[in-house]
C-alpha cells in the first residue's frame, strides 16, 4: 500500500488535502471492492469535522482511491491539525484491517478469488504440469524466482 502526501510551500495555506491509498496488482483488489475502505475513511475524517470526497479508479492493475478533505473543519472551522504521523498511522491501520478482512474472505470464496483473477489477469486458473496455480500465485512465483537469480 501506497500513502502519498504532496508536500506545499510554507506560508502558502493549503484548504484542501490530497491523500492517495495504492494497491498492488498482486493483492486481486478490483475497484468496487475498495469502495467499503474508502467510505470508513472519509467517516474518520468527517467525524473530526473535515469534509471529505473520494475517487476510485484503477491505474494497469494497481487501484488507487484518491481522497480530497477539506482542510477547515466544517465544525469549528479551524484549519486541518493531524499531525502527518498520526494521520498515516489511522490510514495504515484502517486500511490493514480492511484488507485483512478482505484476505479472508477471498480465501474462504474460491469462486470470488478466481473471479477477481480472471478480471484482473485474463485466465482464472492456468495450469503447470499437474499442478493448478492461481494467475496470482504464478505472479508470486515469477517473483520469488527472479530474487532468487
Amino acid at each position: 500500500m501506497l500513502f502519498e502526501v504532496r508536500r506545499r510551500h510554507k506560508g502558502i495555506p493549503q484548504f484542501a488535502k490530497h491523500r492517495i491509498v495504492s494497491f498492488a496488482a498482486t493483492d486481486c483488489i478490483l475497484p468496487q471492492d475498495v469502495v467499503s475502505l474508502a467510505e470508513r475513511i472519509a467517516s474518520i475524517y468527517a467525524k473530526n469535522g473535515y469534509i471529505t470526497a473520494y475517487g476510485i479508479h484503477a491505474d494497469r492493475f494497481n487501484v488507487h482511491i484518491h481522497f480530497a478533505v477539506c482542510a477547515v473543519s466544517f465544525q469549528t472551522q479551524n484549519m486541518f491539525h493531524i499531525q502527518w504521523e498520526a494521520e498515516r498511522k489511522m490510514l495504515v491501520s484502517v486500511t490493514n484491517q480492511w484488507k485483512s478482512e478482505f484476505d479472508e474472505m477471498l480465501q474462504n470464496n474460491i469462486q470470488m478469488r478466481q473471479s477477481r483473477e480472471a478480471a484482473l489477469y485474463g485466465d482464472d486458473i492456468v495450469r503447470y504440469g499437474s499442478v493448478p496455480i492461481t494467475a496470482k500465485g504464478q505472479m508470486v512465483q515469477n517473483k520469488r524466482a527472479k530474487i532468487g537469480k
